[in-house]
């Protein structure tokens, strides 16, 4: 969702019906809560079943707790939903706290480091660009 009107992301929906939603927190808060005579973004959202919340431990630093609420709101409570972050800060036990549900905590720890390191110091990220000439 997004690079359009909430207006035309709400028609293609409706239109469409959707697998996979992408968005940011603000942009799925705002589809999500709204609603209208045609169509009941609650009632849509009875069958989603995965949430998928990346950069999870900025989205609080950045002000995101009421969006993340109101999105957690609307969803129905039997949902798998997945907090994923390279860095692990304190606001990650804060938005467990918001919206999850018997978690379950997964960390890659680096071997023989028993610093207090939250990142892998050997932490390597790759990408390809690929171009069509």
């Amino acid at each position: 969702m997004g690079g359009t009107t909430v207006s035309q992301d709400l028609k293609n929906f409706e239109t469409n019906g959707a697998n996979i939603i992408v968005g940011t927190a603000g942009r799925l808060e705002d589809i999500f809560s709204r609603s209208n005579l045609k169509m009941n973004m609650k009632n849509n959202l009875k069958n989603f079943e995965v949430l998928i919340l990346d950069e999870a431990d900025r989205l609080l630093e950045l002000g995101f707790r009421e969006n993340l609420q109101t999105i957690f709101d609307l969803l129905p409570k039997q949902r798998r939903t997945g907090l994923f972050s390279a860095t692990q800060t304190d606001e990650i036990d804060k938005l467990i706290k918001v919206g999850l549900r018997n978690p379950c905590f997964i960390q890659v720890k680096q071997k023989g480091n028993s610093t207090a390191q939250k990142t892998p110091l050997k932490l390597n990220n790759y990408y390809m660009v690929n171009m069509k000439i």
